[in-house]
């Protein structure tokens, strides 16, 4: 679903990726780990279509991120630790916004957005003002917003940062849940924990380079180590965290 060739991206000389390579399939949730300012965002930014790599080449769902970003654009959702929401908009009229951003018809967005309301649990806070939301309930509407269009690829940056782990847990439910609907799903963080709990497969990225991609169980296999945080640190080394 996502191929990743020997991709670069330089920064006014800084080079903030080298040629990185990695795949995710599709139906699968894939972990794309490292610590702050090792390439995540950058890689995702790609891939969204944001920003254009310097070199090398990849696709999303067989199209070209440099060619086809509007074809992508309409297959992707994506959610960024800056959600963008509109404030002074209710979480209803966040989500009917995007509908219309998307060309969605009146009676398919109002089906939609009462399906989202739904699955995330909103109901309560679904007339408010989203400025007056808690941190959890925004990232929430924000991953609602993502689905609006139903996509089948999700780009998911730092999806639980800044949550308290009752939140988080929640929201990661969330991702198993959209994982058993059939979507792919790229996700960055660097909590180890909560990425285990709900990845298939995981690259690991430092100061812009790739150090270990795989299936989870393979690599813990092959590094003989129990879990994904021994995996970290066995390819990082102890001084990351």
């Amino acid at each position: 679903m996502i191929k990743v060739e020997n991709l670069s991206r330089k920064f006014n000389g800084f080079t903030a990726l080298k040629d990185i390579t990695f795949h995710v399939e599709v139906g699968e949730v894939f972990a794309y780990l490292g610590p702050n300012g090792a390439g995540k965002t950058t890689t995702v930014n790609i891939l969204a279509t944001l920003i254009k790599p310097t070199n090398g080449k990849a696709t999303v769902a067989g199209y070209d991120v440099t060619r086809e970003g509007i074809k992508i654009k309409q297959l992707i959702g994506y959610v960024s630790e800056d959600s963008g929401l509109y404030p002074s908009l209710t979480i209803i009229e966040n989500l009917d916004f995007t509908g219309r951003l998307y060309r969605i018809s009146k009676q398919e967005r109002k089906r939609r957005i009462k399906e989202l309301i739904d699955f995330f649990d909103l109901e309560e806070k679904k007339d408010v003002p989203v400025s007056t939301l808690s941190k959890g309930t925004k990232q929430k509407v924000n991953l609602a917003r993502a689905l609006m269009h139903n996509p089948q690829i999700l780009f998911l940056d730092e999806p639980t940062s800044g949550l308290d782990p009752l939140m988080a847990k929640e929201v990661l439910n969330l991702i198993l849940n959209l994982k058993k609907e059939g979507k792919t799903i790229l996700m960055t963080t660097h909590l180890l924990a909560r990425a285990e709990k709900v990845c298939d497969s995981v690259a690991l990225i430092n100061a812009g380079e790739i150090l270990c991609e795989g299936k989870i169980s393979q690599i813990k296999t092959r590094l003989k180590t129990s879990s994904l945080e021994d995996v970290y640190f066995a390819v990082l080394g102890e001084n990351h965290d």
